[in-house]
């Protein structure tokens, strides 16, 4: 399995900051990959670069070994979804149009819905349990429901990668429990996720492999035993964690400061 969205070398500055420095990163169709590490650490401004939305001081981002600028911009759109942090609708759309803007870079804007389309709009907003909510005002839902919502549109492209931040901040525990099942289903069915998390349970419960970030760089990259050790979670995060397991999957809680 080879990987198909990468990045070499990456360096970002913002300003008087450096970001990112030297990050190396490859998102492979069939796994989901987990981003953790403390907030700052660069874990969105990697996302943003993958996504094309913001270009590199440094280094190389490549699409299916093609440099990713290369690539058309509707095309690049196609291949690539991103899920912003906290994404937000600023006009008094339904859901169910919101949502259709995911199908954009495959439609004729022009034109109307495709059954195509159709059929996708109503897969993606199944798929998030917001079937129910499609005739409300987006201003009107909660930020739970508005999170599933940015979510279903995304979905709703049928990207190749989608590259999701922090999708469950905001949801109940059950809906955060439906949508990490929803990615990882979605990985192992041929899709390459990437997704920010700070909850370290579902990191290691439903991420393939993990990234660790510290302060702009890459400081370990492998399954979750390998990169959540005792060093690293003291280290980076500065916190002593609880270890278990349930019917076999593990169990990592952040207890208390080291």
């Amino acid at each position: 399995m080879s990987a198909s969205l990468q990045a070499e070398g990456v360096t970002v500055r913002l300003g008087q900051s450096e970001v990112l420095t030297n990050a190396a990163f490859a998102l492979r169709e069939g796994e989901c990959v987990g981003l953790i590490g403390p907030n700052g650490a660069g874990k969105t401004t990697l996302l943003r670069v993958l996504a094309g939305l913001i270009k590199p001081g440094s280094g190389n981002v490549a699409l299916d070994g093609l440099p990713f600028a290369s690539w058309p911009a509707r095309e690049r759109a196609r291949q690539v979804g991103y899920l912003a942090q906290a994404a937000i609708a600023h006009w008094p759309m339904t859901v169910e149009h919101i949502v259709a803007l995911g199908r954009l870079p495959r439609r004729d804007p022009f034109r109307g819905l495709s059954e195509t389309d159709t059929r996708a709009v109503d897969a993606a907003l199944a798929k998030v349990d917001a079937s129910h909510l499609r005739d409300r005002n987006v201003t009107t839902l909660s930020g739970g429901e508005r999170a599933r919502v940015m979510l279903a549109r995304v979905l709703a492209g049928e990207p190749r990668f989608l590259l999701a931040d922090e999708p469950g901040a905001g949801l109940d525990p059950a809906h955060q429990l439906r949508l990490m099942e929803h990615l990882s289903d979605l990985a192992h069915g041929g899709h390459g996720v990437a997704v920010v998390l700070h909850d370290l349970t579902l990191a290691a419960r439903y991420c393939d492999r993990l990234v660790l970030l510290q302060s702009g760089r890459v400081v370990a990259d492998g399954a979750a035993g390998d990169v959540m050790t005792d060093h690293n979670m003291a280290t980076v995060f500065g916190v002593r964690c609880i270890r278990a397991s349930q019917a076999g999957e593990p169990l990592v809680v952040a207890w208390h400061t080291v």
